[in-house]
């Protein structure tokens, strides 16, 4: 059925009476019209001929044993599930971004909590401690999540 066959189908159908084409509508609007579906029938035949687009499914950052999969929002230590809190992995993510370059505790409030007030907090200083215990070997010594005194925050890869 063609679009056109199925608007007037449709037409008729929900309004109880017959498909326009009377007095009301002009000659030159059905032709319009019927000019409309036949583009939007060509475009929708071209459109399921066209091969789907692949979405990635995997974005997969690594550093030592520590595998994230960012759009999975996944966390991996040798081969095995870390769960981390969605602040924490933002907080990774953030770290991650930056490519080894140091994140100041302010950015990283403002990145992570979206806190842009001056008052002092020590959330960025737990949420690394935590982060320290679920991937570092050993989180009093930390390899990968390393502090840069009276800056912030690193992340070696």
């Amino acid at each position: 059925m063609s679009a056109i066959s199925a608007a007037a189908s449709v037409h008729s159908a929900s309004t109880g009476t017959p498909a326009p084409g009377s007095s009301s509508i002009g000659t030159a609007d059905l032709l319009a019209l019927r000019d409309l579906l036949t583009s939007l029938d060509e475009w929708l035949r071209l459109a399921s001929l066209a091969p789907p687009r692949a979405q990635p499914t995997r974005r997969i950052e690594r550093f030592g044993d520590v595998e994230v999969d960012v759009l999975a929002r996944a966390v991996t230590r040798n081969g095995y599930l870390v769960p981390l809190t969605p602040t924490e992995f933002d907080l990774l993510l953030a770290l991650l971004h930056r490519r080894g370059a140091v994140a100041t505790r302010d950015e990283l409030l403002r990145e992570v909590w979206e806190d842009v007030s001056d008052r002092p907090t020590r959330r960025v200083d737990m949420k690394i401690c935590r982060l320290r215990q679920k991937l570092e070997v050993n989180p009093g010594l930390p390899r990968y999540i390393v502090t840069v005194p009276e800056i912030g925050y690193r992340l070696r890869a």
